[in-house]
């Protein structure tokens, strides 16, 4: 073989190479993030029977997300999912273990945050304090972040301060 022909099949074997890598990171990335459906069903059993116990009545969205706001405001701005907030929390597990919380206030940008927290943020305005029930796919999914194991339904408390 010449030295012309291997040069002519390097960049092929490449673009395979690349293309192989491609299709794996594709594969991975669809397998860690592709939802369960008896999970989903049995976050929704947890959230209702939290609900029902701590006798609450809870507004949900379509992506599964529960939430109250305490005293809501009648007007007001909220917040775009492109936003920088500024918020106090605490994030529990439905048993009540807390996992996080500020005293302060803290400035989170929108992007990096969890969906659950990203859609119900923007259901808020400012001044408002919210409680967010999350099921674990709008959360951590099956993964153990912290002291949150995998597949756990999210419980919030969130005061909206400001967003910019």
């Amino acid at each position: 073989m010449s030295l012309f022909a291997i040069q002519r099949s390097t960049p092929i074997y490449s673009t395979f190479a690349l293309l192989f890598l491609f299709l794996a990171f594709m594969l991975v990335n669809y397998a860690c993030g592709k939802s369960n459906p008896d999970r989903h069903d049995e976050d929704l059993r947890q959230i209702d029977e939290y609900l029902t116990a701590n006798n609450l009545q809870a507004q949900s969205t379509e992506s599964g997300l529960h939430y109250i706001i305490d005293n809501p405001l009648e007007e007001g701005a909220s917040p775009a999912a492109n936003s920088v907030v500024t918020v106090k929390y605490t994030g529990s597990l439905l048993s009540g273990q807390v996992f996080d919380f500020s005293d302060t206030p803290v400035e989170f940008n929108m992007s990096g945050l969890i969906t659950g927290w990203r859609e119900g943020l923007q259901l808020m305005k400012i001044g408002e304090q919210a409680w967010f029930i999350i099921p674990s796919r709008l959360g951590y999914g099956n993964s153990s972040v912290g002291g949150i194991p995998p597949n756990s339904v999210l419980l919030f408390s969130v005061e909206l301060i400001d967003f910019h």
